[in-house]
């Protein structure tokens, strides 16, 4: 079973480092996000990600009736359900990805199960500009891009998916990352810390960590770190090192920009549910870059994570770490043999997320 922090980034990786962009330059266009809700929310707020913005183009939120297929009703489209009697609001000169949200005047209640059309059109006099992050960035259900969820629709077209969000007063949905670099971790600890619910059972085993990442050939040390996270400084549980001065074998299995590889640890180690627990590397030497996501807030990040999580950095002498609700590493858990929490009855342990009896 494989626990993400970072929805699809942490298991099928793809470089979300460069993008395109669409850019409205009329009046009577739009672009709309559908998605299927996973949930009954009331949506209080809209964000995407714009790329660069001049002046002060009208531009406002509407949601579209949504009646199947791939294609909406017709072009242009029409069965609008909700238009923002306000144009959103953009800082002029934007020139490098900027994740915004927009709140609705209304609050639109979504039902989960249904099928949802939300965007932005232009709308009387065209002045200024507007562009908007088009990119294969999706929310965590659609892993591998083979489900169709979530898309978007334009004035010309269907396309890939923008990078975009809706959100309640507590929780958010999409994909609402305000940036992605790959950065030089030389000469620190990065990692996530995180806790296993106890709705999962009692125990299950950490084998290893699936992590995007790359470097130079010539390491002085790279080593893969548990820790028990209850306080800090953590207790270190175990470490395994992947570098010797020398070109490492993984290394061969990376990209250019940064290629999903598999960490295991010597020997599975277990993890109590309930308790929190630190993984990540620590490195010195030449340079080496892990995949790390910034977001606005605590709950645009929980959106992506499968698990409680936070993102975690120390220094070079591991005596000052800083754990935050906004920052995420691309890494993944790999866990297994959960057994039943203490006082259940009826089953053996889980094996792979299946209850062996």
């Amino acid at each position: 079973m494989i626990l993400n922090f970072l929805g699809r980034y942490s298991t099928g990786y793809q470089g979300p480092f460069s993008y395109s962009q669409w850019t409205f330059n009329a009046t009577g266009q739009y672009i709309v996000n559908v998605f299927t809700a996973e949930k009954t929310m009331t949506i209080t707020q809209l964000g995407m990600c714009v790329s660069s913005s001049t002046g002060t183009p009208p531009v406002r939120i509407a949601m579209w009736q949504y009646t199947g297929g791939r294609d909406l009703p017709s072009n242009p489209l029409t069965a609008k359900i909700y238009t923002d009697p306000n144009p959103i609001s953009v800082t002029a000169g934007i020139t490098q990805p900027t994740f915004i949200w927009w709140n609705l005047t209304t609050p639109q209640v979504i039902t989960r199960g249904t099928t949802i059309a939300i965007g932005l059109e232009t709308y009387g006099t065209w002045s200024g500009g507007l562009s908007l992050v088009s990119t294969q960035d999706q929310s965590k259900r659609d892993y591998t891009l083979m489900s169709g969820q979530p898309y978007a629709r334009t004035w010309t077209q269907n396309t890939g998916p923008f990078r975009f969000g809706v959100a309640s007063t507590t929780e958010s949905y999409g994909y609402p990352v305000q940036s992605s670099t790959l950065t030089n971790r030389n000469n620190t600890f990065s990692g996530t810390a995180f806790t296993i619910p106890t709705s999962m059972g009692g125990t299950c085993l950490l084998q290893g960590v699936l992590a995007p990442l790359n470097g130079e050939s010539s390491f002085i040390n790279l080593s893969l770190r548990l820790y028990n996270a209850t306080s800090y400084p953590p207790t270190l549980i175990t470490s395994r090192s992947f570098a010797d001065g020398s070109a490492t074998s993984w290394l061969n299995a990376m990209n250019q920009d940064a290629g999903q590889v598999y960490f295991p640890f010597d020997t599975p180690q277990t993890l109590t549910t309930g308790v929190k627990y630190a993984v990540g590397f620590n490195h010195s030497g030449n340079n080496f870059n892990l995949a790390r996501f910034t977001f606005n807030r605590a709950q645009d990040a929980n959106c992506l994570s499968d698990i409680s999580s936070f993102g975690l950095e120390a220094d070079s002498t591991l005596t000052t770490w800083t754990e935050s609700g906004t920052v995420r590493y691309a890494m993944s858990l790999d866990v297994t043999d959960f057994t039943p929490a203490a006082g259940a009855s009826g089953g053996g342990p889980v094996i792979g997320g299946r209850l062996i009896n």
